[in-house]
């Protein structure tokens, strides 16, 4: 099935608004030592634990330089460790060390607390089906963001105003 533009359209604003209620709801400067977006990268490195720099660049669908200053900053503020490839000198190899990870948890706790508070209302099953859908949307999403940024990285996207 086919979305309709005009769906798509309402959907993109619909999404933007709970990504900024999102940030207003569950954030609340509970990581004020970290610069934004660092929170996002922090995750994201626990999850996949110790990678080299470019592998967490594909994963976020950031180029290497942006990320580079983003783990610079984390690893100077003691949340993550960086060290050489021993399969590559040229590379580095980044993980969450002990202190980033506790940020992490007091991060989760603070915004899981926020979120139950928000969702007083809600039941249980009615929390399970909106993750449900968010979660099969993030999948979906996700999907096309990574093939996206490799088409970005290694050539045209698809559609490209610049391919011949």
């Amino acid at each position: 099935m086919s979305l309709q533009t005009e769906t798509a359209e309402h959907f993109i604003e619909e999404l933007f608004r709970l990504g900024r209620s999102m940030r207003g709801a569950l954030a609340d400067n509970d990581a004020p030592e970290l610069l934004p977006g660092s929170a996002a990268i922090l995750l994201t490195l626990a999850m996949l634990g110790e990678v080299r720099q470019n592998a967490l660049a594909d994963e976020l669908c950031i180029t290497q330089s942006a990320l580079s200053r983003q783990v610079g900053e984390l690893v100077s503020r003691g949340f993550v460790d960086r060290s050489a490839d021993p399969d590559d000198g040229r590379a580095s190899l980044v993980r969450v060390n002990e202190a980033g990870q506790e940020l992490l948890r007091s991060m989760r706790r603070k915004r899981a607390d926020r979120l139950q508070h928000a969702l007083a209302d809600w039941t249980e099953d009615d929390a399970v089906a909106a993750f449900d859908m968010v979660s099969k949307l993030s999948k979906t999403l996700s999907q096309h963001a990574h093939s996206n940024h490799a088409q970005r990285r290694f050539g045209l996207l698809v559609g490209d105003s610049t391919e011949s």
